[in-house]
């Protein structure tokens, strides 16, 4: 087994909000062995917080390379903001982090700040940080803000499997069985004290009224699947695994006639914001979206829940405008070849 050397290697210190400790401590049972107090913490964390989605957009817009980007009103890169973070906030990965460090040191668990690789050369305005830590045998690797998209921060609010927490590699398979047996626990614990869920609750609405139905046109489909994802008030970041999901259960995982992409807003509708992410669903009944791009339909959820259709020319208007922009270089490699079947059907851009 690796050797666990505890270290705060952070500089800068902060103090946990009393009105946050109370948030995720009142209700963890006394009876969780210190590993089970460890998970649920994070679990409890993970559920009330979500990744600044205004934060997302400024540093993975492509708009950045041509000195565009403003930036958020946000200044995620100062530590001393952490004493001030309550429930329902956005956060980044290394303020999720560095919160979460200080909920081990009241449980007095020693742990390390890592980056990429095990490194514990980080700074915190600077790098991806997670969290390292002991409970007696059991050394735990934890990573709230991981993925992004599908980040525990997500995962956790719609009851899907949390992803980075786990026990590090070295560890025999007969503890990390037991870790495991105990997550399970805490996981079933969790779920039973939850109130309403709206992402379940939206979920039922599917269940209980179209899925029954084998009757339904395409057309309809459509309608009802973007009935469905308008129904959570939760920021786009955090639907994104929901949907996909939803959107495999009801076109199929290999579907080629509707899918939905995640684009940046950058007309926000919270004016308060200079970023948001907007839901476009991108149909074509023809089962060739890739192909017949003319076909297309696209129709284009704002994070107010306001709806726009278009064409795929009205479309490419608004990515010509910078109004909606690609999420990531990735994204935007995909849609290339999109772009390049759109030209040689003859039609040029109009470029401002």
């Amino acid at each position: 087994m690796d050797s666990f050397i505890p270290v705060n290697n952070i500089s800068g210190s902060f103090t946990l909000s009393e009105e946050l400790k109370r948030a995720v401590l009142d209700n963890m049972p006394l009876d969780f062995d210190l590993l089970e107090k460890a998970y649920y913490i994070y679990r409890r964390l993970c559920d009330m917080f979500y990744y600044d989605e205004e934060y997302f957009c400024y540093s993975n817009g492509l708009s950045h390379l041509f000195n565009h980007r403003k930036k958020p009103a946000v200044d995620h890169s100062d530590i001393n903001r952490l004493s001030m973070i309550t429930e329902g906030e956005g956060v980044i990965c290394t303020e999720i982090t560095m919160l979460y460090s200080k909920f081990l040191e009241i449980l007095n668990i020693p742990y390390q700040i890592l980056g990429y690789g095990g490194n514990t050369n980080v700074k915190y305005d600077k790098s991806h940080i997670m969290v390292r830590f002991k409970v007696g045998e059991y050394i735990i690797d934890a990573d709230a803000g991981h993925g992004v998209f599908n980040s525990d921060m997500s995962s956790a609010k719609i009851f899907q499997e949390i992803n980075c927490f786990n026990p590090v590699s070295t560890l025999s398979e007969s503890k990390k069985a037991e870790a495991a047996n105990k997550m399970e626990q805490v996981d079933e614990y969790y779920l039973s004290i939850q109130k309403e869920n709206e992402f379940n609750d939206a979920l039922e609405i599917y269940k209980t009224t179209y899925a029954k139905d084998n009757t339904l046109s395409f057309e309809e489909k459509v309608e009802a699947f973007k009935n469905i994802i308008k129904v959570p008030n939760s920021p786009f970041i955090v639907m994104f695994s929901w949907v996909k999901e939803l959107e495999d259960n009801m076109f199929g995982k290999d579907n080629s006639n509707c899918h939905v992409e995640f684009f940046i807003n950058n007309r926000p509708t919270n004016q308060e914001k200079k970023y948001e992410l907007a839901m476009v669903i991108i149909y074509n009944e023809d089962d060739n979206i890739y192909e017949d791009l003319l076909s297309n339909s696209y129709i284009v959820i704002t994070e107010d829940r306001f709806e726009r259709e278009y064409d795929m020319l009205g479309f490419y208007e608004l990515l010509e405008r910078k109004e909606l922009e690609y999420t990531t270089p990735k994204r935007k490699k995909k849609f290339e070849s999109w772009e390049d079947n759109y030209e040689s059907k003859g039609f040029k851009r109009h470029r401002k």
